[in-house]
């Protein structure tokens, strides 16, 4: 699925899924718990919907939220495809100050980074 960056976005995603599981809009509503008009309007991208009720949709979907940052993803050459960069990855975690635990980061370190060789 592609990245979802405004509330129409976010709509259409829910309508298609909708679809998708061939459920109409009664019946999703039941699921989440709100009525016909408030997935009409989330389907129509709504931009100031409750947050916990557009995740109880997203989860009466079978849909999951993920957050990702943009930076830490590389263009695979001539593919057009983005993937994971795990050097970013690791980079920001040894770095970050959320690290906090020594014993966490020293275990990290120990089991996940190369150790430089004495030559």
């Amino acid at each position: 699925m592609p990245a979802i960056r405004t509330a129409t976005e976010l709509g259409l995603a829910i309508r298609s899924r909708r679809r998708e599981l061939k459920l109409d809009q009664a019946e999703l509503a039941r699921r989440v718990g709100v009525t016909r008009q408030w997935v009409i309007d989330i389907e129509k991208g709504k931009p100031r919907a409750e947050l916990e009720l557009v995740m109880r949709a997203l989860h009466a979907l079978e849909l999951t939220l993920l957050v990702e940052d943009p930076a830490s993803r590389q263009r695979e050459p001539g593919t057009g495809i983005t993937t994971p960069d795990i050097n970013a990855t690791v980079s920001r975690f040894v770095t970050t100050s959320w690290t906090s635990s020594p014993s966490l980061t020293e275990t990290f370190r120990q089991y996940y980074i190369p150790k430089k060789k004495d030559v």
